[in-house]
């Protein structure tokens, strides 16, 4: 949508609600966690307590965005029709994404569809279960074989047959709409949303990554958008941010500093890190693992995208971002590809993340054309 210019009274209001809100989250993830060792039998009301307060906050942030957007209607908000979008996409191009309606608690009613650059919609109903005798929610499904597939300790036949599953209920109903295709589009909506579609194999044990050429958008609208925009001036540089460090030690690492690496304690795992992280919390976003291999990653993209600019290390944080944007440089770029992790929130994807550097932050009170506060960036 479009920058709204807000009274000063509405932005002070926002910033409020945002810190609010981010509090709140923080406070869950703590308690939560402490009421794993509570000796005193205190933390679970502590726990209900800020839940609610926390369900009322979100209430008076929905509401306060439904004013602002009965106050500053934009045209960028409407849905494109489907001639519109079908113009926006060549012969061998599909759009495809899911819907998921709750009947009753776990379970769901499924389709898939795809949508071709002519013809009617096509809509596939998806079973009730994406394996035999299964009777997970299609979210609690979706969300083991992601954790699957990044666990090193899962083994290959698990992983394989629960891709194979997804495949079967999620792209395989739609072979004959996608005929002749050879790019995948991808609006990963429902349960589908944070799975990685080009990981999934087929009966025949062909990844989909390997027929198609996968991109994601986040609806039909957007991508129809975007292709209407190319045709206009638009930068060619790329943009390109990775291994940013969580931590002192990953810090260390990288300037080869043995001696503070001997030195510093190792940060306790757990199994809540990535929860606790997505809800803000300081010392489980400073616990996820470096993920040097980005910044291999970010050299082979920048091998066949140059010109390009690199924000590598503690130079890939939130900051140097602002800075590129408050300039106008950041919408120089024709491309940002940004090499971390992504932590997805399926319950509420409105609140995806990705983690930048952790190390030497200072706040920042974040202003209502920059959707992201603390440490982390709204994806």
């Amino acid at each position: 949508g479009a920058e709204r210019e807000l009274s000063p009274s509405e932005s002070a209001r926002e910033d409020s609600l945002v810190e609010g809100l981010g509090t709140l989250e923080r406070e869950l993830a703590a308690y939560r966690q402490a009421a794993t060792s509570d000796p005193t039998g205190e933390i679970p009301g502590l726990v209900e307590s800020t839940r609610n307060a926390l369900l009322a906050a979100e209430w008076e942030w929905n509401t306060f965005q439904q004013e602002i957007a009965a106050s500053y209607p934009v045209t960028e908000g409407e849905t494109f029709p489907l001639e519109r979008v079908q113009s926006a996409l060549s012969q061998g191009t599909a759009i495809v994404g899911w819907l998921d309606v709750k009947i009753r608690k776990d379970e769901y009613a499924s389709w898939c569809y795809a949508i071709r650059s002519s013809g009617p919609v096509a809509w596939e109903r998806v079973g009730s279960s994406l394996t035999e005798g299964d009777s997970r929610s299609p979210y609690a499904r979706s969300r083991s074989f992601r954790e699957r597939l990044a666990s090193p300790a899962s083994p290959d036949a698990v992983v394989t047959r629960e891709s194979r599953d997804l495949w079967g209920a999620r792209i395989g109903p739609l072979g004959e709409a996608l005929e002749g295709v050879e790019k995948l589009i991808v609006v990963p909506s429902g349960a589908m949303f944070g799975v990685p579609v080009e990981t999934l194999e087929d009966d025949e044990g062909g990844f989909v990554g390997e027929t198609y050429a996968v991109s994601y958008v986040p609806s039909a609208t957007l991508h129809t958008w975007l292709v209407e925009r190319s045709d206009r001036d638009v930068g060619s540089g790329t943009l390109l941010v990775g291994d940013p460090p969580y931590n002192d030690a990953h810090l260390a690492a990288m300037h080869g500093d043995e001696d503070v690496l001997l030195a510093l304690a190792e940060l306790p795992p757990g199994v809540e890190v990535f929860r606790s992280a997505l809800a803000g919390n300081v010392d489980a976003l400073r616990a996820l693992p470096r993920l040097q291999g980005t910044r291999d990653e970010v050299a082979a993209v920048a091998a066949v995208s140059e010109p390009s600019s690199l924000l590598l290390g503690p130079d890939a944080s939130e900051q140097a971002l602002v800075r590129l944007a408050e300039s106008g440089e950041l919408g120089e770029f024709g491309t940002i590809h940004i090499a971390t992790h992504a932590l997805v929130d399926d319950k509420h994807p409105e609140r995806s993340v990705l983690v930048l550097s952790q190390v030497d932050l200072p706040r920042i009170r974040w202003r209502s054309q920059w959707p992201a506060r603390g440490s982390t960036m709204v994806l």
